[in-house]
Formats: C-alpha cells, structure tokens, sequence
C-alpha cells in the first residue's frame, strides 16, 4: 500500500510536470505568435516606407522636369 501511495504520488508530479510543460509551451507559442506578428507590422512599415520614397522620388524627378522646362523657356 505505501508503495501504491509512493506511485499515486510518483504520478500526481509527472502529470504536474507535464502540465507545466504544456504551459510552457503555450507560453512559447504565444511569444512566437507576438513575434510574427511584429515582424509582420515592420515590414508592412518597411513597404510603407520605401512607397514613400518611391513617391518622393517621383516628385523629385516631376520637379526636375519643370524646371527644365523653365529653362528651356528662358533660353527661348
């Protein structure tokens, strides 16, 4: 009986352990779901960015051309 007892309680700490490496676990997953996510928002701010620049560069080049043209009428 006392080693039933010892086994019963054997048992009670291995399914103790297993649920705390389940939790564990789902610690972990939930920490790799938050990671992804903020990878998933820095890169959508990456995109955001470069159509920014994108953007700017075509005001940039659009600037060029009028002032090409201005000079273009003043050599007229």
């Amino acid at each position: 009986t006392a080693q039933e007892v010892s086994l019963t309680a054997q048992e009670v700490s291995l399914t103790a352990q297993g649920v705390s490496l389940t939790a564990q676990e789902v610690s972990l997953t939930a920490q790799e779901v938050s990671l992804t996510a903020q990878e998933v928002s820095l890169t959508a701010q990456g995109v955001s960015l470069t159509a920014q620049e994108v953007s700017l560069t075509a005001q940039g080049v659009s600037l060029t051309a009028q002032e090409v043209s201005l000079t273009a009428q003043e050599v007229l």
